[in-house]
């Protein structure tokens, strides 16, 4: 009976560890990389305290602007116009350029490569921006969370408190 009890406890301590696993774990991961930060024709880099690997399904650079979307001005065509460009840097020195979005207030860079990473994702070290023309940001943050555990199937941080 005892061997019974024990075995009982076992499975039942195994399902509770599985299920809050899968339910505990975090479905948000946010890193702010820098604060109110001119980007200019001189490249800026960003240099990660420690290295940063996609750990959520989807990650993604957010550059959060004070622009609220309106008409054709939104985060994006300022970007585009600025002629912004934004590069990851992997640990080996590979660089990844990232193709640009917008939602909200934020512009928004990924690559493939950060989305549903693979068996070994990328480990990254810094982020390199440079601009033709001056563009400015309130944060840019490394933003990775889990689609799968959100009602709407997107989620952005909120804005920074000013």
């Amino acid at each position: 009976m005892s061997e019974h009890r024990n075995l009982s406890l076992a499975v039942w301590l195994a399902f509770a560890l599985a299920w809050c696993a899968a339910g505990c774990a975090p479905s948000v991961d946010q890193k702010t990389l820098a604060t109110s930060i001119e980007i200019a024709a001189k490249p800026t880099t960003i240099t990660f305290p420690g290295p940063i690997r996609p750990s959520l399904p989807w990650s993604e650079i957010l550059l959060e602007t004070n622009l609220a979307p309106s008409g054709s001005a939104n985060p994006l065509s300022v970007a585009v116009t600025a002629g912004l460009e934004v590069t990851l840097v992997e640990r080996s020195g590979l660089e990844m350029p990232l193709q640009l979005s917008f939602a909200n207030q934020y512009v928004e860079a990924s690559a493939p490569a950060l989305q549903w990473p693979s068996n070994e994702p990328p480990t990254l070290v810094s982020l390199r921006l440079r601009a033709t023309r001056p563009i400015r940001f309130e944060r840019v943050l490394w933003w990775s969370y889990d689609p799968s555990k959100e009602k709407a199937g997107a989620r952005l941080p909120e804005r920074a408190s000013r």
